[in-house]
């Protein structure tokens, strides 16, 4: 007996027609016949009448169909008791933050709380652009993201909370000949400004020009795959960037940086009605951390 052979039973045995039955199945119904006769060659009885007009279980059948019934039934409170054992002893955390943050300066300390309140709890760290935090968020991908303010938009079952504001920074390599007397943006006028952006986005492009504009030029924009990669331009001399005093280039020995008249708004986004113990002690020591904590 196999698990084709029982749906394909049931299945008749509802319809009461083999015809319909492998409509519904998208086979054909020979294919059903062909598993029905095997199971009656098995079992040694007779599972229905067969008729020009219709199809009847026989005593046996709706013995069998009882029975397998019963079976699936308690299959699935069966998996469903499994389900429950494995969410008590394993409560997964998924948290998201931009790409090229680590966090390291107050998230360690919320993941310790986490798991000293909720022992089961398994937490796991993604780093993803942030233009795709938002996306992660709805795809049930992370339980929690931390990402700017403007890369999150207002959405009916999302919850949004304002975290800090963190300063801006132009990073640059400490041998370009700017570096030394660097003092404002306006220094770099003549250098390529790195956006790790593939993807044509026209209000990061405008982001980064509007940063700029107060010091009386428009940057020349070289857009690269990824963060990394505008890490590793700025590095080895190629151009300069614009980030946030979160971005770990900024504490690398190998560039300068000078801060700039602009702030970034960060934000923690989660879904609403996600009822994840683990969840609800991360957000509930996060918004307890004084501003000067997360800066």
């Amino acid at each position: 007996m196999n698990n084709l052979q029982i749906e394909y039973f049931l299945a008749v045995a509802e319809n009461l027609s083999f015809t319909k039955t492998a409509a519904k199945k998208y086979v054909s119904q020979p294919a059903i016949s062909k598993q029905i006769t095997a199971m009656e060659e098995e079992l040694g009885v007779l599972l229905f009448e067969r008729g020009r007009k219709s199809t009847q279980l026989t005593e046996a059948g709706k013995l069998f169909a009882d029975f397998y019934r019963r079976q699936l039934d308690e299959l699935t409170k069966l998996s469903r008791q499994v389900r429950e054992i494995q969410d008590k002893m394993y409560m997964p955390l998924k948290i998201a933050f931009g790409a090229g943050w680590t966090l390291d300066h107050f998230l360690p300390g919320l993941i310790k709380s986490v798991k000293e309140s909720v022992p089961t709890a398994a937490v796991s760290l993604a780093c993803n652009e942030l233009l795709d935090l938002e996306a992660i968020l709805q795809k049930d991908r992370a339980d929690v993201i931390i990402s700017s303010e403007i890369n999150v938009h207002q959405a009916a079952n999302i919850e949004i909370r304002q975290l800090v504001n963190i300063p801006g920074r132009l990073i640059f390599s400490k041998d370009l000949p700017a570096a030394e007397r660097a003092k404002t943006p306006g220094d770099f006028e003549d250098t390529v400004f790195i956006v790790p952006l593939e993807r044509e986005i026209d209000f990061i492009i405008n982001l980064v020009t509007s940063l700029v504009e107060p010091y009386g030029f428009t940057p020349k924009i070289h857009r690269v795959a990824n963060v990394e990669s505008m890490l590793a331009n700025v590095v080895n001399g190629i151009g300069v960037a614009l980030v946030d005093a979160w971005i770990v280039g900024c504490n690398t020995r190998a560039v300068k940086s000078i801060q700039i008249d602009s702030e970034y708004s960060i934000v923690a986004a989660w879904k609403k009605g996600n009822r994840n113990p683990a969840l609800a002690v991360f957000l509930e020591e996060l918004f307890k951390l004084p501003p000067e904590a997360l800066k």
